[in-house]
Order: C-alpha cells, then structure tokens, then sequence
C-alpha cells in the first residue's frame, strides 16, 4: 500500500502533463488598454493595439492608441503612442507584407479621419495616410445591412442585394427561380442580385435569382479562389400559411458570376428546433464540402410592467408584451460539392455545455476543417473556454481547455497566430491582458 500512495500522485502528475501538452496558455507579462486588436506575428514579434479608454461613443474623448510589441514567450519588449485627439469610436484593420505591415485606422468624430500607418517588427511607425494601398484581404463592408452586403477580394467588388420586383410579360431567362416555385407573367417576386465589379475597368457581371413565395434577408457572401458561396436567411411567414418555417438558401457560383457557372441550389428550412431560426454567419470552403456556421435564435416572449396614472392619481401597473430573439445555440452545417445536405451538428447549451456563453466566439479555419472557442461560465465568478472541431467530413470534437478560471476572455477579438496557437484578450479586476493558447487544430 505505501508504494501505492507513492506512485498515484505521480501517475495522476504524468496524466496532466501529457494533457496539457496539446493545449497550454501563457500569459503576457504586461497588460493592455481597451478593446485590444491583434495585429498578429510581425518578423519574430507579437503586436497588439489597445486604446486608453472604452468607445465613448454619444460623447467625445481623448482617445490615444497604444502598440503593444511582445516576444514570443509573451514578454513585453516595447510601447509605441497614437494620438487620437477627441474622437466618438475607431477602428483598425491590418493588412501585412513580407517584413511590415499597414495599420488602417478609421476615427468617427465631428471630423471624421482617417490614418494610414506603416509599422515594422520593431515598432517603427511612418505615417503614409497621403499613400494609396490596396487591401486584398476579403472582409465584410460597413455598408453590411438588412437587405444588403459587399465584399471585396483582390480588384473586384462583390455585391448582394435584395429588393422587391416584378416580371416582365414574358420570363427572359435572366431570372433563376428557386426550386419548386411557379412563375406567372407579371407577378410579384423578391430579386437577390448577386454582381461582380471589377474596380480598375468597371466591368461586371451578375446573377439574378428569384422568389414569389419566401422573403428574405441578411445576405452573407464568401469568396474564395474558386467559388462565389452566396446565404441568405427567409423570414418566417405567418401561421397557417404554407411553408412557413425559416428558410436557409446558399448559392454556389464560379468566379466568373454568370448565369451558367450557377451550380444547383440548395435550399433548408432552417427549424432544426422548435421554435428557433439559424441565422448564417459565415461560411468556409473545406475540400469539395461547404460548411455553414449559423446562430441559434430563439424567440422568446417577456411581460414587462409599466406604469400610467389613473383618473384618481394612482398608479397602476400595465402589462407589455415583447418577444426578442437570444442565441440559443450554434449550428455547423455541411453540403456537399453538389449542393446536398449531408450533416447539422447542433451546439446548445444543455447537459455538459450549459452555461456557455454562446455570443463569445471566435473560429479559425483551415483547409481541413473549421475550429471554433467559446467562452463558458463555471460559476458567478470563475469561467472556461471550450474548443470545438469539425473536418470537412463532419467529424466533431469537443474540449475544454486547461485556462485561469478568474479572467474573463473577448473571444470575438482573439486572433489565431498560426496553426494551432491563438491570442485572446482577456480581462481581471479591472485590468486588461493577453494569453496565448496552444490547441490541436481540427484534421
């Protein structure tokens, strides 16, 4: 028995170890300001931009931006100063080249401005606002709405929109109507136009798809280097009305945009549970299969009270009745290359994933599969972050990461470093910091 006492611990000891191995955090040794954006490796250092204050947003402040340079290990090596001045919001966005990068930063004030930063491994900055460049990373545009959205990759622009129309007495063929749907002359549709701009010439081309019977909106678009994948979202229709359920529709096209190189359609009610809509949120291109990342939103009724005043002077309390929609759970849905649904997997928050936080996340993609990290709350006062991994085949996986229970983490501005290691802001009493996390990334 003494010997057993002696090697348990010591087992238990080698088991964590060996655990740990595949996912460890280390943690900065400095701290950072407010909403903490990461640049990412430049040369053989980690920056990070911080401001000194929260967005003020209704009122003006004095805004000033800090460059955090860090080591590999985490260790703070050097602080660089922008001035802001008195400013609403800002924002920044990266593009990187082979030993520098460019800082794009973006103020909202009484006079709006804008900076244009070149800043090396070192931390030097040169101003070159004055100087034109070209972003050829693929990002959502400010003009994102309801009803439309645009995206630019590489000399061209790449627009969604949809708007109410009718046909013509005669369909042209220029229209694609969604499956199962019967046209008559002169009827009322909703039009999705999707349209490719080339910047330098102006030339474009589009694809005008069509539906009588379903509304819908939030269009999202992804392009890649082989295929435009356009989702969009359907209302619900009233009750009793014929296929009223939510809808997802995802259309694959070649890069070229024509009528043509439009692949089938694919087309979901999107009520995997009741009483809940998945709302796309992005989509990514693994292998021949399409993966599409939606939120859960279930709609839930609330009674609030409030009071009006009577003809004696007293108040009585009114009942109100409203209904918002809160995440409820995330959904990973796979189709293949020919448009056929093959998987969903649901991530909700019951049995052994209550409590996650399903607003706090980021994901990371890769040829193999897509890896996403949310937060999840432990207690009052302590919290985790689970990863989740899926391949392109729709093989899932799922663990909780060995992280500081104290610190409470901004999944939604953590970056991955590289394949397999990720930066995430995080905050604790009152100060703000970085840890880096080392995972097994999906394969």
């Amino acid at each position: 028995m003494h010997y057993l006492k002696t090697i348990s611990p010591l087992l238990v000891l080698i088991c964590i170890q060996f655990v740990a191995a595949a996912q460890k955090a280390k943690y900065a040794d400095g701290y950072t300001g407010y909403n903490a954006q990461v640049a990412g490796i430049t040369g053989n250092n980690i920056h990070v931009w911080s401001a000194s204050a929260e967005y003020p947003y209704r009122n003006l402040s004095n805004i000033t931006l800090t460059l955090h340079i860090f080591s590999p290990d985490m260790h703070l090596t050097k602080e660089k100063k922008v001035e802001l001045g008195e400013i609403n919001s800002w924002s920044i966005d990266f593009k990187h080249e082979s030993n520098f990068y460019y800082a794009n930063i973006v103020c909202i004030s009484n006079t709006d401005k804008r900076l244009l930063l070149k800043v090396d491994q070192d931390g030097n900055i040169n101003d070159v606002s004055d100087m034109p460049v070209t972003w050829t990373s693929s990002s959502n545009t400010d003009e994102k709405n309801r009803y439309f959205t645009m995206v630019r990759k590489n000399n061209n622009m790449f627009f969604v929109d949809i708007e109410n129309a009718k046909t013509g007495p005669v369909n042209d063929g220029n229209i694609t109507f969604l499956p199962g749907e019967n046209f008559k002359p002169d009827a009322n549709y909703q039009k999705i136009l999707i349209k490719k701009i080339n910047i330098n010439t102006r030339k474009s081309t589009q694809v005008i798809l069509g539906s009588a019977y379903k509304k819908f909106y939030y269009p999202l678009v992804t392009v890649t280097d082989t295929a435009i994948l356009v989702s969009v979202l359907s209302e619900q229709a009233p009750a009793g009305k014929n296929n009223n359920g939510s809808f997802m529709l995802l259309a694959r096209l070649d890069t070229n945009i024509t009528q043509t190189g439009l692949n089938h359609l694919f087309l979901q009610p999107t009520n995997t549970i009741e009483n809940e809509i998945y709302l796309p949120l992005r989509i990514f291109e693994m292998e021949n299969n399409v993966l599409i990342l939606s939120k859960g939103l279930y709609k839930k009724e609330k009674v609030n009270y409030y009071f009006t005043e009577n003809q004696n002077s007293t108040n009585t309390a009114a009942p109100m009745l409203y209904s918002p929609y809160i995440t409820n759970s995330l959904k990973i849905t796979i189709i293949d290359e020919k448009n056929n649904w093959l998987k969903d997997t649901i991530i909700e928050n019951l049995g052994n994933n209550k409590n996650l936080e399903l607003d706090n996340f980021f994901t990371v993609e890769s040829g193999k599969g897509i890896d996403l990290f949310c937060s999840r709350k432990y207690g009052a006062s302590k919290k985790g972050i689970t990863h989740f991994s899926m391949n392109a085949a729709g093989n899932f996986k799922e663990e909780d990461m060995i992280v500081d229970v104290h610190y409470d983490y901004f999944m939604p501005d953590a970056k991955n470093l590289a394949p397999g290691t990720a930066l995430i802001p995080f905050a604790y009493r009152g100060k703000r910091g970085l840890m880096k996390l080392e995972y097994a990334p999906a394969e």
